[in-house]
C-alpha cells in the first residue's frame, strides 16, 4: 500500500504526480539541474521543484502535497526517494538534459538521484578557500596547481616553511590568479 494511500482518507489537493507532470511540461534543454525542496509545514509535508538555482520554480506559492506530518520525516525522505527514482527511470529520456537531480528538506542534507561529477577543468577555487589553507597546504597547492615558470617569474618559492604575512598574501593572490588543474 502506497504512502499516500495510508493517509486515513484525508483530503489532499495537488499531488506529487501533478508536480511530476508539471516538470515534464516545463523541462527545457536550457536547464541542467533540478532540485526538490521538501518542507515540513504545519500539518503536512510539501515539495517544490526548482530548475537551475531558481531560474524556474514550480510550486513556490503553493507547494505540492506529499503526506500529512503525522509520519516521521525519515519515512518521508525514503518514500520520496523511491518515488523520485521511479519517476526518473520512467522519464529519463525526457530528462536527459539534466546533469543533476537532487532532493532534501530545505534545512537539511541534500541527496542525489543523478549527480553531476565535476570534471577537472570545472573545479574553481575561491579566495576564502585559499585563505583558509595553512602555510604548508598553500605551498603544496602552489606547487601542484600553478605553472613552474610563472612561479619563477614571480619569485614564488614553494618549499616547506612558515610564511610571513606579506609572503602569505602574495602567495594567495598568486595562486588565485594562476590556479590551474593539471591534466592527467
Amino acid at each position: 500500500m502506497g504512502l499516500l494511500n495510508m493517509l486515513k482518507g484525508k483530503e489532499r489537493k495537488e499531488t506529487l504526480e501533478d508536480l511530476y507532470n508539471q516538470i515534464l511540461e516545463n523541462n527545457s534543454s536550457k536547464f541542467s539541474t533540478l532540485l526538490f525542496n521538501l518542507y515540513e509545514d504545519e500539518d503536512c509535508y510539501t515539495v517544490e521543484a526548482v530548475f537551475d538555482d531558481d531560474a524556474f520554480i514550480i510550486g513556490r506559492e503553493k507547494p505540492y502535497f506529499i503526506a500529512y506530518n503525522d509520519i516521521n520525516y525519515t519515512i518521508i525522505l525514503e518514500s520520496f526517494k523511491t518515488r523520485l527514482e521511479k519517476f526518473y527511470l520512467e522519464n529519463h529520456n525526457k530528462l536527459n538534459n539534466l546533469k543533476e537531480i537532487s532532493y532534501g528538506f530545505v534545512d537539511g542534507d541534500l541527496y542525489y538521484i543523478k549527480e553531476h561529477k565535476k570534471k577537472r577543468n570545472d573545479i574553481k577555487v575561491t579566495m576564502e578557500e585559499l585563505e583558509a589553507l595553512n602555510d604548508q597546504k598553500l605551498l603544496a597547492w602552489i606547487t601542484v596547481y600553478t605553472d613552474g615558470e610563472k612561479r619563477k617569474e614571480n619569485g614564488i618559492n614553494s618549499f616547506s616553511r612558515e610564511l610571513t604575512t606579506e609572503e602569505r598574501d602574495k602567495y594567495i593572490k598568486f595562486l588565485y590568479e594562476n590556479f590551474k588543474i593539471k591534466d592527467k
